[in-house]
């Protein structure tokens, strides 16, 4: 496969994001609150600093 190496790491990070999304529909909000922002924030990072070390190589 030709993806980026960060595809595997962001792919079990947005299913955590995800999984607490699940938690919430639950009513489990305000133990998720913190981790959810923290997951969230670290996402953006890391595509933003994948998108900037690569340039338009991953298409983005």
């Amino acid at each position: 496969m030709d993806e980026p190496h960060l595809y595997g790491p962001l792919g079990l990070v947005d299913a955590a994001s995800r999984l607490i999304d699940v938690a919430r529909l639950e009513g489990k909000t305000e133990e998720l609150d913190r981790p959810q922002r923290t997951i969230d924030e670290g996402k953006r990072l890391a595509m933003s600093m994948e998108r900037s070390s690569s340039g338009s190589q991953t298409g983005w």
